[in-house]
């Protein structure tokens, strides 16, 4: 409702960057670079946009689906939001073992969310992993089609390995992975292929 501190409804300009980004008319703000704006007064509102520089992070919910959730007494979160045009997506990768293996080196390392993860590293050219697209630095999110999240090391080596002859990773890129984390959507296999 108009007029709670923490009500934000938006009013977007026509061609504006809001606009460009795909911001509905009259959507309620939620979250702003992933913090709740739900205790926030105007004063603090503008001031958080105004440090937040050049790119902000929003989240956003229509007035239907606003009043939906509240009427209810759900939160709204960023789990639960429409990810298909962020820029960032997971990948899924199929792979058949040929006579020199996969081609890649996964390795145990600190994720950007200050978790550890597995990523993968030494992608030989030519060679089934290069082939299917990964990359150095892509982090493994699942091991054919089950999530590694909580698994160690050698727990992931022993799920690529338990079919032989080929596998499915989903992974993401470095730059996604730590946009997912700064906005609060987690894993971002949650967040949506």
């Amino acid at each position: 409702p108009a007029g709670t501190k923490g009500t934000f409804q938006l009013s977007v300009r026509q061609d504006g960057p809001a606009d460009r980004a795909g911001v509905p008319p009259g959507s309620w703000l939620l979250e702003l670079n992933g913090d709740s704006v739900k205790s926030y007064s105007q004063t603090q509102l503008t001031k958080k946009l105004k440090q937040s520089g050049n790119k902000v992070t929003l989240l956003v919910a229509s007035s239907a689906v606003e009043e939906f959730y509240r009427l209810r007494g759900l939160r709204v979160t960023a789990a639960l939001a429409d990810t298909s045009w962020l820029p960032f997506k997971v990948r899924q990768l199929h792979m058949v073992k040929g006579p020199a293996g996969y081609g890649f080196l996964l390795k145990e390392d600190d994720c950007s969310s200050g978790g550890v993860g597995q990523f993968l590293w030494d992608v030989d050219e030519g060679l089934p992993a290069e082939q299917a697209g990964m990359r150095d630095g892509d982090r493994v999110l699942a091991v054919n089609g089950e999530s590694i999240e909580g698994l160690d090391h050698e727990q992931t080596v022993h799920r690529i390995r338990a079919h032989d002859d080929q596998v499915t990773l989903l992974v993401i890129d470095p730059a996604g992975d730590q946009f997912y984390h700064s906005v609060g959507f987690g894993a971002p296999a949650l967040a949506g292929e």
